[in-house]
């Protein structure tokens, strides 16, 4: 609709990038490795986003006939990022300070770091007299070093979201095919398990990682929360900073458009270039009055009309 006769729609005024919206869909943005970046980002996690935001860029940059030797290149950037990803670990440690550490180590690590801060769970008053009897009791010191940091929850999203997408792009199939049910699920657990604080700080990226999985969520349990994370998310973006909403919304879907180019077939007949809603228009048609047929009201009297002037039935024709 927008860019439309009509929804013309010109800012000239660019907000200035808020930190917590850089995204590797956006191209003009600072690194994800940069040291002075306040993100909180594992080294690994940055390394991660930086690789995705040249391959993501490889593809949007694509023009609409792309030649066989360009598509090669995407194909060989694909290949190499995958490559770099695979050697990265599946866990690393969440990089937390001395006072989240604390929380966490008080919260246990059954909450896997969830919402450091806020999930502080107070002892039972009558627990720490037992604790300190069991010390004396085996002869152990407490213990001085602090607890196990939690794994990154971030990371393992970042992680398993970048392969999805390295694998769209390598078979050049949609995001709905490359992330299987169980990429999902992680996802899914793994998102929750984080915490809103921490996504907060991390909108970019999570609305870029919604729209690898939010295709695959329909049949799911999940579907509509999924959904409404999404469109919040991008609401959230949207009136923050309308020109990043725009662009990320801009490079997800020309990335989607050139997945599914020639690779989806309509019943009965050709190639379909339609993605996301449209794949219902194409087998419905528009809900627009200008594409609707024209109805035409027909009364149907009867021969025994009423005293009272009253009419039959009225039936509907399509002129």
């Amino acid at each position: 609709m927008f860019g439309e006769p009509g929804f013309e729609f010109h800012d000239p005024f660019r907000v200035p990038l808020q930190v917590n919206f850089n995204s590797p869909l956006l191209f003009d943005c600072p690194p994800f490795a940069s040291p002075a970046s306040p993100l909180r980002l594992h080294p690994h996690t940055a390394q991660v986003l930086d690789d995705m935001r040249t391959l993501s860029k490889a593809v949007v940059d694509l023009p609409d006939d792309p030649t066989k030797g360009e598509l090669d290149r995407v194909h060989q950037t694909a290949q190499a990022v995958l490559a770099a990803i695979s050697h990265i670990p599946e866990d690393v440690a969440l990089q937390v300070d001395g006072e989240a550490q604390n929380a966490y180590a008080a919260a246990g690590p059954r909450n896997g770091g969830a919402g450091l801060g806020k999930r502080k769970r107070q002892e039972d008053d009558a627990s720490a007299p037992r604790k300190a009897a069991a010390t004396e009791s085996d002869g152990r010191a407490p213990r001085s070093t602090p607890e196990e940091a939690p794994p990154d929850l971030v990371h393992r999203c970042v992680r398993v979201t970048a392969l999805i997408y390295c694998h769209a792009m390598l078979d050049r199939v949609p995001t709905s095919r490359a992330c299987t049910p169980a990429d999902f699920e992680r996802i899914w657990v793994w998102a929750w398990e984080a915490g809103l604080d921490r996504w907060s700080t991390l909108s970019g990226i999570f609305a870029w990682m919604m729209i690898a999985v939010v295709a695959n969520s329909h049949h799911t349990i999940h579907g509509r929360m999924t959904k409404t994370l999404m469109v919040t998310a991008f609401m959230y973006l949207g009136t923050e900073n309308w020109h990043i909403a725009a662009d990320m919304a801009a490079a997800g879907l020309r990335i989607q458009r050139w997945l599914r180019g020639g690779r989806s077939v309509r019943d009965g007949d050709g190639v379909s270039g339609a993605f996301g809603g449209e794949s219902v228009v194409e087998r419905l048609g528009f809900a627009f009055k200008d594409a609707m047929p024209e109805v035409v009201q027909v009364c149907d009297e009867d021969e025994g009309e009423d005293e009272d002037g009253g009419s039959g039935d009225v039936a509907n024709v399509d002129a």
